[in-house]
């Protein structure tokens, strides 16, 4: 599947660059999640597809912000923003729409901009739809490299105002006459992500929170025995969040066993990576004529020499096995 990103961006170019990396990756992902989440659908037990799972997952994502300051001349403000598009080649640099208003002032002015993880927020108050539409849809993307195109969107002209948030107390605000320095409320600029939450019961989880170093999951199965609960999860997502970089077509893919109390306390986990471009890890899968039993053989390439490792991950029992 990455062999056809690979030779699509050879043969073409110049039109993917401008027709968007980040869109085709996620679409090969997407790829890769759906045919992970159809292999595995028939192996489900049948109390996951009823409405009354006891153990349930969802993503949730959050696109929008409220901003609140003040100004060096002493004037209060909110910034009201929302998620917009993702940048051509990087999942961590995207547009933003808005507004700011005045407290003392009930007048909404119109904002877009370009949240930036090296940079910040960098907003704009533009007169015309045409520089507005110049941002939010990237419109320069293609015109020079990535990091040439993102200073030229940090360095727009023509604007009536400007704001630049590095951080909490680093900001200023600018119009035709004056330069202000802001102070924010929060140090939290990066505003559009997901959280992925596990239920069971009147008990809930966010398992973003565990700092486990995998993500996009889809439920395959869960026991519950003695209280305790263990969780079965496919996990895919991108090896990198620079598209045109090292591994930037690759995916990180494979499964993440939980194991936890009845309130939904973590107390261990078991990883069975299949598939990861920035640890060289491939896999190939071995039928076992039970569709509920999943064989693999995993190599693990350290660049002098590659370990095998034969792993079995049964959907049924939630057992992995792996034999050297």
């Amino acid at each position: 599947m990455f062999t056809l990103f690979l030779l699509a961006a050879n043969q073409y170019p110049s039109q993917i660059r401008k027709q968007n990396y980040i869109l085709l990756l996620l679409v090969i992902i997407g790829f890769v999640s759906k045919s992970l989440a159809q292999d595995f659908s028939a192996d489900r037990l049948i109390q996951l597809s009823r409405k009354d799972s006891l153990v349930k997952y969802k993503a949730i994502c959050n696109s929008k912000t409220t901003i609140h300051g003040q100004r060096s001349d002493g004037k209060r403000f909110y910034i009201q923003l929302q998620f917009e598009q993702i940048s051509d080649a990087h999942l961590s640099v995207y547009s933003v729409k808005g507004y700011y208003c005045f407290e003392k002032n009930a007048i909404h002015v119109p904002l877009v901009g370009i949240y930036d993880f090296n940079v910040g927020l960098t907003l704009y108050r533009f007169k015309t739809k045409k520089q507005q539409d110049q941002l939010l849809h990237f419109e320069l993307s293609g015109t020079s490299n990535f990091w040439e195109e993102l200073d030229q969107y940090d360095n727009l002209k023509g604007y009536t105002e400007k704001i630049i948030v590095r951080s909490k107390n680093d900001g200023v605000w600018l119009d035709a006459k004056h330069s202000y320095k802001t102070t924010l409320t929060t140090n939290k600029l990066d505003f559009y992500y997901t959280n992925e939450w596990l239920t069971y019961k009147n008990q809930r989880l966010n398992v973003s929170t565990l700092k486990l170093n995998v993500c996009d999951f889809t439920l395959l199965n869960y026991k519950i025995k003695n209280n305790d609960l263990k969780v079965l999860l496919a996990y895919s997502f991108a090896s990198r969040s620079y598209a045109l970089g090292m591994c930037g077509a690759g995916v990180e893919s494979g499964f993440l066993m939980l194991h936890l109390d009845s309130n939904l306390h973590f107390k261990k986990k078991e990883i069975v990576a299949l598939e990861s471009c920035l640890y060289n890890i491939s896999f190939e899968e071995t039928p076992t004529h039970r569709p509920y039993l999943k064989q693999y053989k995993i190599a693990y390439d350290t660049g002098a020499i590659t370990n095998e490792i034969e792993t079995q991950v049964n959907l049924k029992t939630l057992t992995i096995i792996k034999k050297k």
